[in-house]
């Protein structure tokens, strides 16, 4: 779809949205839309039968069994005890005592699934439901408890959450919750949204609706469009260049003492590399996105100024006195003498400050990560991918 654009909410069917894209007006609280309660409780694994607790050593990973190189052995992995928090929404709708539908959300406590309730009820897009956001058990991947739950292809999370979560869920938040599949559904993201997938495979009899998600970084987004975002920060940052460094170049060239003035700061600027001025950047804009914008809009400037310069100071002279005779003002002088003879000049400085821009961006990319070309392909290489 166009960027910035989202699916109609009464389509069906596979949407592809752009990297940037107006957020969900369901996502935000809305006015005058009843807001329904939210309550905690912690649940400790000393109290679990299922799950009595793992965890991985820092900094250590599983390793690959050289007998079997499809199978990871995880020997660093030991008994340790968590604790988790369950959020649980009740919307203003509810009637106590009724048995109500809900949904479960893994890695909570999850605020945005509760605000999409609270304007979905009132629109009548759901029913009146209850929403329950479990956090996981710690860690991540092998060996950790969170990996334990939601990466093990097995019905044991789902019979984690039946017996042991859904009971206090009903007790602490004074709910009854159905019992038709029906009337049930879970939600998760990355290794979440397998988990999800997982509790309804294993169980459909307690599941029968699924909404999974998955982001893996901004190699799951493909090369085109880690490419349409460098290409992006390219534009902006060489158009910003050409916009500032080409006039600029003509006033340089045009006048000798700004010509003076600027040329020993010139010199001593342009040499400098271009991932010096990445830090910079960092320090006045807060941001990876505008640094390494302002890497290239820095780096890019200078061929197109003094490509500019130099050929307005080789215009040669007959046609500036022939101005003088004919009385031009300073604007016909720049236009219709000045620009096209300097043009050739100035395409060369762009063409070289285009190079640049390119030789940039790779290299911001991959100190500052995120989606673009050059972290897509430093993150394939680390992935033994390329």
């Amino acid at each position: 779809m166009p960027d910035g654009t989202n699916p109609p909410a009464d389509a069906d069917g596979n949407f592809i949205i752009g990297p940037t894209h107006n957020r969900a007006p369901e996502m935000t609280v809305q006015e005058g839309v009843p807001q329904g309660t939210v309550s905690s409780f912690t649940m400790n694994s000393a109290d679990s039968k299922i799950y009595p607790g793992i965890a991985r050593e820092p900094k250590t990973f599983g390793t690959i069994d050289p007998a079997k190189p499809g199978k990871l052995m995880v020997t660093n992995s030991h008994p340790a005890p968590y604790t988790r928090k369950v959020t649980v929404y009740v919307p203003r709708q509810y009637v106590p005592g009724t048995a109500a539908p809900f949904i479960i959300g893994a890695d909570g406590p999850d605020g945005s699934l509760f605000k999409a309730l609270d304007n979905l009820i009132a629109q009548h897009r759901v029913p009146v439901m209850i929403g329950i956001s479990i956090s996981n058990g710690s860690g991540d991947a092998q060996g950790s408890q969170r990996g334990l739950e939601y990466d093990t292809m097995s019905g044991l999370y789902a019979e984690f959450v039946e017996k042991e979560v859904l009971p206090l869920v009903e007790t602490n938040g004074n709910v009854k919750l159905t019992k038709d599949p029906d009337g049930r559904a879970t939600m998760g993201c990355s290794s979440g949204g397998s988990c999800a997938l997982i509790m309804a495979w294993y169980h459909p009899d307690l599941y029968h609706r699924v909404l999974t998600f998955y982001r893996n970084g901004p190699n799951d987004q493909g090369i085109g469009w880690n490419l349409l975002s460098s290409l992006a920060r390219v534009g902006m940052g060489f158009g910003l260049a050409a916009i500032v460094g080409i006039p600029l170049g003509f006033l340089i060239g045009r006048f000798a003492f700004l010509s003076k003035m600027s040329s020993p700061i010139i010199s001593l600027l342009r040499p400098v590399s271009p991932l010096a001025w990445l830090p910079i950047g960092l320090l006045l804009f807060k941001a990876a996105n505008p640094a390494a914008i302002w890497a290239i809009f820095i780096c890019s400037i200078w061929p197109m100024i003094i490509n500019t310069a130099v050929g307005v100071q080789r215009v040669p002279q007959d046609y500036m006195n022939v101005a003088r005779v004919l009385n031009l003002s300073e604007w016909k002088i720049v236009t219709r003498v000045l620009f096209p003879a300097v043009l050739p000049y100035t395409l060369t400085g762009v063409r070289l400050a285009i190079g640049t821009a390119w030789l940039v961006i790779v290299a911001a990319e991959m100190l500052t990560g995120g989606v673009g070309i050059g972290f897509w392909v430093w993150d394939e290489w680390n992935n033994l991918n390329v």
